[in-house]
């Protein structure tokens, strides 16, 4: 680990990316994820990143070709998830359907997938099928409380929709 100042310091990382992004630092995010794929440009999780920083930029159009690049590397299904909701920021909510349903495929337990999945049939005003989705996410989670106050808010909405 190098040392600065008799300081132990931390190799730039993904993760440590992302931890920036989570907190609202999405420039040293990039310049991070910038250093990391310069060192190794099959770094399928730093594209991933990147996909992610441009996404929380509003840069959807530039997340798709992200998150396309890291599939290409390595089709996780936590990448197909952030082509998903990209391509739903664009407005493409039939390609963003089919993205999701490759991330259903490959990590079916995963709540996030289904998450995605509600927003998208939620977009193609397929309100019970959305339910479905959201309902299976909480199945996947019982735990979690912002899936239940999810729900909860979905369906609140959905009855006002009656």
């Amino acid at each position: 680990m190098p040392h600065k100042n008799g300081m132990a310091t931390q190799e730039p990382s993904v993760e440590q990316a992302l931890a920036l992004l989570s907190v609202g630092d999405a420039e040293r995010a990039a310049t991070i994820l910038r250093t990391l794929l310069r060192e190794d440009a099959s770094d399928a999780e730093a594209w991933h990143a990147m996909a992610c920083v441009a996404r929380a930029g509003g840069d959807a159009q530039s997340a798709i070709a992200l998150a396309g690049r890291a599939i290409g590397l390595r089709p996780e299904g936590h990448f197909h998830i952030t082509l998903a909701h990209a391509l739903l920021e664009k407005g493409h909510a039939e390609p963003a359907r089919a993205a999701a349903n490759v991330a259903v495929m490959i990590t079916p337990r995963d709540p996030r997938v289904h998450e995605a999945m509600a927003a998208i049939l939620e977009a193609e005003s397929r309100v019970q099928e959305a339910e479905v989705a959201l309902r299976t996410a909480l199945r996947l989670r019982p735990l979690d409380c912002e899936k239940h106050l999810s729900l909860a808010a979905f369906s609140r909405a959905a009855w006002a929709r009656c």
